[in-house]
């Protein structure tokens, strides 16, 4: 039996571990057979816990998705703010979602169900770090920042969901998703970013 379809044994004193137990294998199932296929008898086995303590921290099995998909959301957003420079963000997390392809499953989950996504602390701080370089003079003037946030988010996640499901062969994958970044790049600076004809002439009228 491998670690991760081995059943943990929390910490029955601190039910912080025990969430945190829950939650990690709540997201190892979900790598394993998709969201859908998820139930809280499988969960509450891998995690090492009885049913009554895993209801104890989740009502719902939705309850249990929404913050696996919180947590995820915020150690993703926190890779990508302190890891990737402003300019390399859209291909770090392609390439993230490539070595994590039930992230994205998990977010279009989100999205389908309703999952209010946008109210959590991940999905902020991804907001504010678009917001940031909207202000910033590397920007185009007049970028809507969260109408930005969500092209990015949409592009980015819809192709790791597409990648995974259409291209079997590991190393097609990782090529053509280079290559969609590549592109999404290429639009982002014809598009979001100023161009440098226009920073100089901008220098040249102040």
């Amino acid at each position: 039996m491998s670690q991760g379809s081995a059943a943990r044994v929390p910490s029955r004193r601190d039910p912080a571990a025990t969430r945190r137990s829950i939650l990690e294998a709540a997201r190892e199932l979900v790598a394993e057979r998709g969201p859908d296929s998820l139930t809280m008898s499988d969960v509450a086995h891998r995690a090492g816990v009885n049913r009554v303590t895993l209801y104890q921290h989740f009502r719902t099995r939705e309850d249990l998705l929404g913050a696996v998909i919180e947590r995820i959301s915020e150690e993703v957003s926190s890779l990508l703010v302190s890891a990737a420079a402003p300019d390399q963000r859209v291909g770090f997390m392609l390439d993230y979602l490539l070595e994590h392809p039930e992230v994205g499953r998990l977010w279009v989950y989100g999205i389908l169900s309703q999952i209010p996504i946008a109210n959590h602390t991940g999905w902020q701080r991804y907001l504010q770090a678009i917001e940031q370089f909207a202000a910033s003079d590397a920007a185009a003037p007049g970028i809507d920042a969260e109408m930005l946030a969500h092209v990015l988010h949409c592009a980015v996640l819809l192709w790791s969901v597409r990648a995974e499901s259409r291209i079997a062969d590991a190393e097609d994958r990782r090529e053509q998703t280079h290559r969609f970044a590549r592109e999404l790049d290429r639009l982002l600076s014809h598009g979001a970013r100023r161009s440098a004809e226009s920073a100089n002439q901008e220098q040249k009228e102040k």
